[in-house]
């Protein structure tokens, strides 16, 4: 079977893993044994002894061993070594510097050999030579201390040089003191300890102090929240379809007569139906495309406030559109939701599509699910099966967590008028269709900077447009980067580059910075929790204004 290779693979990788541990183990306890011995220091044995070898260290060091707690913290284990280190590099009579070399791969392993080189630096002093006896320098005869003469050949000797009193072999040099920490090795220690501290409150401490509200679903005109409730729920349990990207927006409304242009792509479309003449046969619309699976074909599902027809079915004109520009063959379908409303309207059947168009006479909505591929066509079945069998979008937690951060009511005054949503895949696809274009001389610099790009976008952006009774525009965007980590350094970098000409505000719950600098309009940014957001006003906004708003978002 195909884990068989696995295991084995794992194995042999685990097996030599152990060796070269243990190879490496056996190599530092050499090292540190000759080190001990060089260095005068005694018991050298214990460098094959774990943890002991560690209170060895800060003895040839000339260290308390009290040090060695360091080395049982992970994030000062580093500030021990590199101080133990330095210890024995002098002890040896190497330069201090020497341990930075630690870092240099290959280099950093050969230098406990370097520390063991060389003669002894701290040993016992070699024994002073001791004086022979008394021999003629003529005849080579032995002499007595007090012959002037030699009794064999007569020739005069020198007399023998008197002892100096109080002369003896010299002795042992007494071991060099050790010496505690110095004041520079201390402020050094309090430094790392304190950016290791920073260190382990970036990356561990604001995780724990967000907690996710509960989120109700964001005000929005009775046109639009009509449509939310009409997206069906894929029941499937092996693969089921979520929405991916959602467009909801309104064409009627505020002094201007509302939006005029659609913000749903034409491609979501079916033939036959353009997306330019959406605005003039419904007051709003909600679309959400469908996947089973990022590459996945999609599924469009589009749900617009047709309101209540007097005569005929709504969805009769949209089905001649359809049939007119597929030839496709129309199956009149009539199906009740599990949650009791009652829908009529078409089927349209080709070779590469399937398009349906459903009528709700009680709440006024026609919903279209369109499956540009075949491979969508189960997908499509299913979605048309459970339409309006719950609170639409906000049964995702995909959509309520992005869509569903929206204001649950702003500042009054303000109407919403147009609600996006994309996800990370949708975002990098226009970047990779970027990447695409370029070639030749500098397309590699370019992709360099779309990947460091791409580390930017969010899980899921949501883009909100509101208006007031002035007419005037204000647009709250919310990017969902998914984890509180991930957020902060999209903020700090925020903080250290734009950051700079922007006025301090605080937001509930998070911190934000204001700007008032640009000529036609007014914003703040600010980060709660694994959003990093911005609120966009008029040139007439305060930060108050920015402010109220932000603060209302359900972050």
């Amino acid at each position: 079977m195909d884990w068989t290779p696995d295991a084995r693979t794992m194995s042999t990788l685990m097996g030599l893993w152990a060796v070269l541990g243990l190879g490496a183990y056996v190599y530092t306890a050499v090292c540190l044994m000759v080190i001990a011995r060089k260095s005068g220091t005694p018991n050298g044995w214990l460098a094959w002894i774990p943890i002991a070898n560690l209170v060895l260290m800060c003895h040839i060091a000339r260290q308390s061993a009290g040090l060695i707690v360091l080395a049982l913290i992970p994030c000062t284990m580093p500030v021990f070594f590199f101080i133990v280190w330095a210890g024995i590099a002098k002890a040896r009579g190497k330069p201090g510097w020497t341990v930075l070399l630690f870092l240099v791969p290959v280099v950093g392993f050969l230098l406990p050999i370097y520390y063991a080189a060389g003669p002894a630096t701290n040993g016992p002093a070699a024994p002073a030579p001791a004086a022979g006896p008394r021999v003629c320098p003529k005849c080579g005869a032995a002499l007595d201390a007090d012959d002037t003469f030699c009794g064999e050949c007569g020739a005069p000797v020198p007399a023998a040089p008197p002892p100096v009193r109080g002369a003896a072999t010299p002795a042992r040099p007494a071991p060099a003191k050790r010496r505690g920490i110095s004041p520079g090795c201390l402020v050094g220690l309090v430094i790392l300890l304190l950016i290791a501290g920073g260190v382990a409150w970036f990356f561990f401490g604001p995780t724990r102090a967000y907690r996710e509200p509960e989120r109700a679903q964001p005000a929005l005109p009775p046109r639009m929240a009509g449509t939310l409730t009409e997206f069906p729920v894929d029941t499937d349990q092996q693969q089921p379809a979520r929405p991916t990207a959602f467009v909801t927006q309104t064409f009627t409304g505020g002094k201007k007569g509302g939006s005029t242009e659609i913000a749903v792509p034409q491609d979501r479309f079916p033939p036959g139906i353009s997306r330019s003449d959406i605005p003039n046969r419904a007051s709003a619309i909600s679309s959400v495309v469908y996947r089973t699976a990022p590459q996945a074909p999609p599924v469009n599902v589009h749900v617009l406030s047709v309101g209540y027809a007097r005569g005929g079915n709504p969805a009769d004109d949209f089905t001649r559109d359809v049939v007119r520009s597929t030839g496709g063959q129309p199956q009149g379908i009539q199906l009740t939701s599990p949650g009791g409303r009652q829908y009529t309207g078409q089927k349209i059947v080709t070779v590469q599509i399937r398009v349906y168009i459903l009528y709700n006479p009680n709440a006024g909505t026609l919903i279209i699910v369109y499956s540009p591929q075949p491979a969508g066509f189960p997908v499509a079945e299913r979605l048309v099966a459970h339409v309006g069998n719950g609170r639409g979008v906000m049964d995702y937690p995909g959509l309520r967590n992005s869509f569903g951060a929206l204001p649950a009511q702003p500042p009054a005054g303000l109407e919403a008028r147009n609600v996006l949503t994309y996800t990370a895949h949708e975002m990098t696809a226009g970047i990779n269709q970027v990447e695409s274009e370029f070639g030749g001389e500098g397309g590699e610099q370019v992709r360099q900077v779309l990947t460091r790009v791409r580390s930017f976008v969010p899980e899921r952006l949501t883009l909100a447009l509101y208006a007031d009774r002035g007419d005037e525009e204000w647009v709250v965007a919310l990017g969902d980067f998914g984890a509180v980590r991930r957020a902060l350094r999209i903020w700090y970098l925020v903080r250290f580059t734009a950051g700079l000409g922007m006025e301090p505000v605080s937001v509930a719950g998070g911190t934000g910075l204001y700007c008032a600098r640009i000529e036609d309009v007014r914003f703040i940014v600010f980060r709660r929790g694994p959003f990093v957001s911005l609120v966009v006003g008029p040139r007439s906004a305060d930060a108050d204004q920015l402010v109220r708003i932000a603060n209302t978002c359900q972050l």
